[in-house]
């Protein structure tokens, strides 16, 4: 019996495959089992793109039952086969995120750190709304998966496969349809270091805070206004160029401020602290600004919040780097720092409808008061308060906050602390379901169709 007369229907079969695989998980999804229905508006959107992915093998198998030349039936046959294995990749690799989840012990670390993104980034999103700003299509928040690394990364919506570090294959160009912070392992075993999360979903926020998905992002515009504002001051084109290379860093270090306030504040400054004095000069070619200048940054953008208790964390923040060997030439850097902060919280931007970034976060006063409250909690200074005011996102920086305020500094105090944490975040009563059941399958089919394999 000759192959191709069995062909048609194995290759049905092997299409098949998938076809009930996206099924079964969006069942269990759906019917929210093990807890996964928080991810029902992301795996809806990954259904809707894949739909059109699977569409487009259906439509080669349909053209293999033609009656054509056997050089074209091959051509179809090798197209199909890239479409089944460029399909299986995208879906794979999700797969995988999800899979961690199936762990009970990863399975905590990631259902808290999912809420933490997700509380950082719906917020901002729905003030844009307001503003009539974006349309009203849901935008899916990112999915944490625990990867190793040096530190928090965050692949945007769009950002292609292959920056995952996946195994080279033809799949790799196919762009993201929904956003993954990759998590080190050893910061998911520390509650205070989520607080970095804030930070990453600020990137996130700086790619869809803008109609469908396109325009200027509000790094773009506030790269601009560097430009503009430093000549003003009369700052030298190469200086004012270091500056606009660090604009998408200074942009998520801003929504980091807005969102977690002192506590990510701290957790930055303690991170980068250790490091700092490894550079007699400025590091100017970076994307992330130097480690001083950094720190100087987040504390000018503290008093830009206009707080009280915020303008005190930043003098605290100071006196952390003060007393380190510091780069020759950080001076006129500092000084600089004063400008770009303003830019970047207290500034109007076009992108934004004229809004300044912190109009995002108008709870900046009250958001403070209740981390430091949290943090005392955590620290084991006050008995439990009723959990109702907190949200998920200032746990982690309230945890932060905490840690400086341990009397014991030992591993034992640091695992209770974070157990502490963990038990708080699931705590707080939450929805079985988050988001909305409605992807934008205009934006999804464009990013299907400009897939190859």
């Amino acid at each position: 019996m000759s192959a191709q007369l069995w062909l048609p229907a194995e290759i049905a079969h092997r299409m098949r495959i998938l076809h009930d695989d996206i099924a079964a998980h969006t069942i269990a999804v759906d019917a929210n089992e093990a807890g996964q229905g928080i991810h029902q508006s992301q795996v809806a959107t990954l259904k809707t793109m894949m739909e059109v992915l699977l569409q487009r093998q259906d439509n080669l198998l349909t053209e293999l039952a033609l009656d054509r030349s056997p050089a074209a039936m091959a051509k179809t046959y090798a197209d199909l086969l890239g479409e089944i294995a460029g399909s299986h990749g995208l879906w794979r690799l999700f797969r995988t995120i999800y899979a961690q989840r199936l762990d009970p012990a990863e399975k905590r670390l990631l259902d808290a750190a999912d809420l933490v993104a997700e509380d950082c980034y719906r917020p901002c999103i729905q003030v844009a709304r307001d503003w009539g700003l974006i349309d009203g299509k849901y935008r899916e928040p990112p999915l944490v998966w625990i990867e190793a690394g040096l530190s928090p990364l965050i692949f945007p919506r769009q950002s292609e496969v292959r920056a995952l570090g996946m195994t080279l294959r033809p799949y790799l160009t196919q762009r993201l349809p929904i956003p993954i912070i990759v998590l080190p392992p050893d910061h998911a075993g520390c509650f205070w270091l989520y607080a970095t999360l804030h930070h990453e979903v600020g990137h996130n926020l700086d790619q869809d805070l803008r109609s469908g998905g396109c325009g200027q992002r509000i790094a773009e515009e506030l790269r601009q206004k560097i430009v503009d504002r430093l000549a003003a001051a009369g700052v030298d084109p190469a200086r004012r160029q270091i500056w606009t290379r660090w604009a998408d860093e200074i942009t998520a270090d801003a929504f980091g401020v807005l969102l977690g306030g002192a506590g990510f504040a701290a957790c930055l400054t303690a991170l980068l602290v250790p490091q700092a004095p490894q550079h007699g000069e400025v590091v100017r070619n970076d994307e992330h600004p130097d480690a001083f200048v950094r720190i100087e940054l987040i504390a000018q953008m503290l008093e830009r919040c206009e707080i009280a208790p915020l303008s005190a964390d930043a003098s605290a923040l100071r006196q952390r780097a003060a007393g380190l060997p510091q780069p020759s030439d950080l001076g006129p850097f500092l000084r600089q720092a004063a400008i770009v902060a303003e830019l970047a919280i207290a500034t109007p931007l076009d992108v934004l409808g004229g809004h300044r970034l912190r109009d995002l976060t108008p709870r900046l006063g009250e958001d403070a008061q209740r981390t430091q409250e949290l943090a005392h909690y955590l620290s084991g200074r006050t008995p439990l308060r009723p959990k109702e005011w907190i949200c998920h996102r200032l746990v982690p920086p309230a945890a932060q906050l905490a840690l400086q305020q341990l009397e014991a500094h030992d591993e034992q105090a640091l695992a209770e602390l974070h157990e502490r944490a963990l038990t708080f975040i699931e705590s707080i009563e939450r929805p079985a379901f988050l988001g909305e059941t409605g992807p934008d399958e205009g934006f999804l089919r464009t990013l299907a169709e400009e897939i190859t394999f």
